[in-house]
C-alpha cells in the first residue's frame, strides 16, 4: 500500500480530503449513515455528539509534532502556481516545445506522424524537460510554503492570543 504522504504532492486538495474522509469511514468500527436515501452519507460519532471521538483525540495527541499541523498548507496556492508559469526555465522549455510542435505540424500535419524522426525526438526531450521543470518548481514551492508556515505559525498564534485578550 502506498502511503498518502508520499503522493500528496501530486494530488489535488479535493481528492486528498475525500480520501481522508473515506479513510475515517472505513476505519470506523461503528459505521452510521444518513437515513435519507438521497443522502446516505457517513456520519461520524463526533457529528452527533458535538465532540471529537476518542480515537481522533488519541491520534491527534500521538501525532503532535512541530511539523504536523492541520493548518499547514497541503497544496500550492493558485497565486504561486501562476507565478510558476512565468519562471524563466518554464518559459524557455514551453517555447522550445511549442516551436518544435509548430514545425512538426507544418511538416507532418500531426505529432504522431513525425515519430522516429530527429525533430520528434527533440520535441519529446523538450516535453520531458518541461514536465521535469514543472515538478521541480511545484515541489520547491510546496516545501517553501510549508517552511514559511512553520517559521511564522508561532508568531501568528501569539498574536491571536494577544488580540483575544485586548478585544
Amino acid at each position: 500500500m502506498i502511503p498518502l504522504a508520499s503522493v500528496k504532492l501530486y494530488l489535488d486538495s479535493a481528492l486528498i480530503r475525500t480520501f481522508e474522509q473515506k479513510s475515517i469511514e472505513f476505519k470506523s468500527s461503528d459505521r452510521t449513515y444518513c437515513s435519507q436515501p438521497s443522502c446516505s452519507s457517513f456520519i461520524t460519532s463526533a457529528t452527533f455528539l458535538g465532540r471529537p471521538s476518542a480515537d481522533a483525540l488519541i491520534k491527534a495527541a500521538s501525532h503532535m509534532s512541530r511539523y504536523v499541523d492541520p493548518r499547514a498548507p497541503t497544496d500550492i496556492s493558485d497565486l504561486k502556481l501562476n507565478e510558476l508559469k512565468t519562471d524563466s526555465g518554464m518559459v524557455k522549455y514551453r517555447q522550445l516545445r511549442d516551436n518544435l510542435s509548430r514545425d512538426i505540424r507544418a511538416e507532418f500535419s500531426t505529432i504522431k506522424k513525425s515519430e522516429g524522426t530527429k525533430i520528434h525526438e527533440m520535441y519529446q526531450k523538450a516535453e520531458a524537460n518541461l514536465r521535469r521543470q514543472k515538478v521541480k518548481l511545484r515541489s520547491s514551492a510546496f516545501k517553501e510554503s510549508r517552511a514559511q508556515f512553520f517559521e511564522t505559525i508561532e508568531i501568528r498564534d501569539i498574536n491571536e492570543q494577544l488580540d483575544f485578550f485586548t478585544a
